[in-house]
């Protein structure tokens, strides 16, 4: 039996043609502070300068979500649930999280909690699965990226779009935080049906799936009664109650809060990063010329220095968490192909520079080649007009005919010469 839990549907999005400063809450919007009691400082004042967190609560916003039939012996099966909050996480990247905030009360059984998050997931929009696990509220069918973007709206008007799954099919992303404090019976059987309770949410899996082997990176135990799941779908938090008063106090009030904060705030954190990044790769590869413009060598190092960190907490569990996070989500991995391409594409930028300098350095040549021919052909012309003027004639029978000859020589190897020139200039630039 569940205690208490919450879910929390993560959906990124981007903001076009507006920074955060132009974003002005109303229709209920206010700004909140994001700040984590055990992250570093210098985190803590990353978030404060580089995000605005605008924050709209809810009383009463109630929808029910039909999970999979299969996963419910063939019957199609409701299941209700209440938004309390919508919080919009807006970056100075221009890319933005939208958190759907769904508490869950004393009551639940542990089958339900997962039958949601997996119906939750794939009730994303109406591309994929989401036929077969749709949202209701008052028998008007909806899907959790409309609900986004209905109050999205209400924020940043027409000024933002949802991240697509960058393939084809382009249905919406949705990341899922979740946690759940269990009574002392899931931990009968040596902890494995609370070991795979948070397997299933964080794999945002059904009851279907009967097979579980807590092995790898991606799953482990803080303690006897503490367990971590980390996935590409989402991560999970599942704690039992002990029967020890103090245990179960500190579970039921310091380790929640800070999952709602310390713990969500990292994970919003390396949402934020793989998006940017991908957000960033998509811009470049829409237009290279003009987009290198846009991220060159000084974006990636404001970027890197600003939102890129390796320890964001002293608390080994807090860190630990924001490692596996990063390494499911395959942060470093996107982020070497984002260093990589910006090489690329300045190294690209590069040769089209000096393309760019050769091509105005041959025309160069070639314009004082041709002013030097001028020059050439007015001497010779000159020279002609002098001598003529002193009566004498191309000839060898004086001195003066002797000197007048070797001038127009002079003069015409000089032009032979500028005629070389132009050809060999104009041979080399069509190579």
């Amino acid at each position: 039996m569940v205690e208490q839990a919450f879910l929390q549907a993560n959906i990124p999005f981007t903001i076009k043609n507006k920074t955060i400063s132009d974003i002005n809450p109303k229709n209920g919007w206010e700004i909140r502070e994001v700040s984590g009691s055990f992250l570093l400082k210098h985190i803590n004042t990353s978030f404060s300068k580089n995000l605005v967190c605008y924050s709209k609560r809810f009383h009463g916003l109630d929808f029910t979500v039909n999970a999979n039939p299969s996963c419910c012996n063939g019957e199609t099966k409701g299941y209700k649930f209440t938004i309390s909050e919508i919080t919009a996480f807006c970056f100075d990247t221009g890319t933005g999280i939208a958190t759907l905030h769904i508490p869950y009360l004393h009551g639940v059984e542990d089958d339900e909690l997962i039958n949601v998050c997996a119906a939750l997931r794939c009730s994303v929009d109406n591309v994929g699965d989401a036929n077969s696990c749709a949202i209701y509220r008052n028998d008007q069918k909806t899907y959790l990226s409309c609900i986004a973007i209905e109050h999205l709206t209400s924020l940043l008007s027409d000024t933002f779009e949802l991240f697509g799954q960058f393939t084809e099919t382009n249905s919406k992303r949705v990341d899922m935080f979740s946690a759940a404090l269990c009574d002392e019976q899931s931990l009968e059987n040596d902890g494995i049906d609370a070991d795979r309770m948070c397997y299933l949410i964080a794999n945002t899996l059904d009851t279907r799936d009967k097979q579980f082997t807590p092995e790898g990176k991606t799953f482990y135990r803080q303690h006897d009664y503490r367990r971590w799941c980390f996935s590409k779908r989402g991560c999970c938090a599942v704690a039992n109650l002990t029967g020890n008063s103090s245990n179960d106090t500190f579970l039921s009030t310091r380790w929640l809060d800070s999952l709602k904060t310390n713990y969500f705030y990292i994970y919003i954190m390396v949402l934020h990063q793989k998006y940017a990044i991908y957000n960033y790769l998509n811009t470049i590869a829409s237009d290279s010329e003009m987009n290198y413009v846009a991220f060159n060598q000084e974006s990636l190092i404001e970027f890197n220095a600003k939102y890129i960190f390796a320890i964001v907490s002293d608390e080994s569990f807090i860190q630990n968490a924001y490692m596996n996070m990063r390494s499911v989500n395959n942060v470093d991995e996107v982020y070497t192909d984002l260093v990589d391409e910006q090489k690329r594409m300045f190294e690209y930028s590069q040769l089209k520079s000096n393309e760019t300098n050769e091509i105005k350095a041959s025309r160069l040549n070639i314009i004082s080649i041709v002013i030097s021919i001028i020059c050439s052909l007015g001497m010779v012309v000159d020279t002609v007009d002098l001598f003529s003027s002193q009566g004498y004639f191309l000839g060898f029978n004086t001195s003066g005919n002797i000197m007048c000859t070797i001038a127009v020589i002079v003069e015409v190897l000089v032009f032979t010469v500028c005629l070389i020139s132009v050809y060999l200039v104009s041979k080399n630039k069509k190579k």
